[in-house]
């Protein structure tokens, strides 16, 4: 869908809006899902301060790369370490690839806001979700296995459909 026929899309420029729309849904935590490349850490760390909550970027629960070796991105993570430290918060903004699949079992859906990042380079022609990947078309089947994971949990989740609260960072 072109930026332009988008309704009530919120821009990453303007975090107190976003923080403000969020707020009103009263929900404890925010999951920041998107592309790899989007700018979720930038995001999700400035959306935190605004709305004052701790912010949990999942890529800190990664070992380090020599460590694992054949494990998805979400077996990867330390899923006890992100289940403790959510646990003790009043709230979290949560930030990272694939966050649906890493808080499966940790935060019920209905108690976060779910805010889908989208990167749009071309505001009057991309697709704002993916910057012009047709994930639907198979586009984007190449690449390294992070990359097909993220394109896998992308088909599957199809979190761009199902946020709560769609923002669009403008690239150059």
């Amino acid at each position: 869908m072109p930026l332009a026929s988008a309704e009530g899309v919120l821009f990453a420029s303007d975090v107190d809006a976003v923080a403000k729309r969020i707020s009103a849904l009263g929900r404890r935590y925010v999951v920041v899902d998107g592309f790899t490349g989007a700018g979720k850490s930038t995001f999700a760390e400035s959306l935190a301060a605004s709305l004052q909550l701790p912010w949990v970027e999942l890529d800190s629960l990664l070992p380090p790369p020599e460590a694992v070796q054949d494990e998805s991105y979400v077996e990867r993570l330390d899923l006890q370490a992100l289940g403790r430290l959510l646990e003790s918060a009043q709230g979290a903004v949560i930030e990272g690839i694939q966050p649906w699949d890493a808080l499966s079992g940790i935060v019920a859906r209905t108690d976060a806001t779910a805010v889908y990042l989208a990167r749009c380079s071309n505001p009057a022609g991309s697709l704002i979700w993916h910057d012009g990947v047709r994930i639907e078309d198979g586009d984007g089947e190449g690449g390294n296995w992070l990359d097909r994971c993220e394109l896998e949990y992308h088909r599957r989740v199809r979190p761009h459909q199902d946020a709560d609260v769609l923002v669009v960072r403008i690239s150059e």
